[in-house]
């Protein structure tokens, strides 16, 4: 007999370096070598643009923001909004704290690629500034169709396994802490 279940997918976000280590920094001497140069490039820089307006990339500009309040930030995602997925009254309350430092948010904006110090949009439109952070999902491919997804945290895939595999998704689930839902 099979069952259909759904599992919801939480992909995470996924972080250039120097946010995640890079394949060449091979002991905890380089990688600290990475932050330290970060750190000091982050500290001289005026511009910073955060590309994804997702959690990852609200909080690293509060970080930012509390460290440096004279930087000037810029948001850049193809959703119209900051935390796209949140409750309202999270995204709200975020937005009105980041526009109160002056953050601008460039929403609904198709990337083309992204630079050491660029990020060039779809529209032919060239952005630039000191530094440039990319967060997006683990999966995004900067397709519109995939990170425009306003619910990328609550992703569902739906499938339909037998028996052992529902028992074994299910032993998966509670690891990690999500929800299977059997379907009628």
């Amino acid at each position: 007999m099979r069952q259909g279940v759904i599992l919801p997918l939480s992909p995470g976000s996924t972080y250039a370096d120097p946010i995640k280590p890079t394949q060449s920094e091979q002991t905890l001497a380089e990688r600290q070598f990475t932050w330290t140069s970060t750190a000091a490039k982050l500290e001289r820089a005026k511009t910073v643009i955060i590309v994804g307006a997702g959690p990852v990339g609200v909080e690293l500009a509060g970080e930012i923001l509390t460290a440096y309040p004279d930087k000037r930030v810029t948001f850049v995602d193809m959703a119209t909004t900051i935390l796209p997925g949140f409750d309202e009254a999270a995204a709200t309350y975020s937005r009105a704290w980041l526009e109160l430092r002056g953050v601008e948010l460039m929403g609904g904006e198709p990337i083309e690629r992204i630079g050491a110090d660029t990020v060039l949009l779809k529209s032919g439109i060239e952005l630039t500034a000191d530094v440039v952070c990319a967060t997006r999902p683990a999966h995004c491919s900067f397709d519109p169709r995939c990170h425009s997804c306003p619910t990328v945290s609550r992703c569902q895939l739906q499938v339909r396994w037998g028996d052992a595999q529902y028992r074994h998704a299910q032993r998966v689930a509670l690891r990690s802490k999500v929800r299977l839902q059997k379907l009628d």
